[in-house]
This record gives C-alpha cells, structure tokens and sequence, in this order.
C-alpha cells in the first residue's frame, strides 16, 4: 500500500523491516505496475506511448 501512493522503496523497506532487494523480489509487480502509470501519465503530457516498461 505505501509503494502504491509513491512512497519509495528504500523507505518502505525501512519501515517493514527489509532491504529494498527483498521489496524487489516480493513486490516487483507493483513497482513495474507504478512505472507503467509513470509512463502513460507522461504519454497524456507529451504524447509518447509506452505500453510496456521492462522490469530492472
């Protein structure tokens, strides 16, 4: 939930007692899902579409 409304991940991780290592096995998907919104919010200022954002 507090990846979800943009707190980062080196603080999450601090909070519930993890590295961000283990936030990025755990909840890769919600952080890509996040990049992805990231992306299409960018394509409504600039007009760039990115459907899909490779994982790190």
């Amino acid at each position: 939930m507090l990846l979800h409304n943009g707190v980062d991940k080196i603080s999450v991780a601090d909070f519930v007692g993890d590295d961000p290592a283990t936030l990025d096995r755990y909840y890769a998907h919600l952080i890509n899902d996040r990049r992805v919104q990231a992306a299409n919010a960018m394509n409504s200022i600039i007009g760039f579409a990115a459907t899909e954002i490779p994982a790190e």
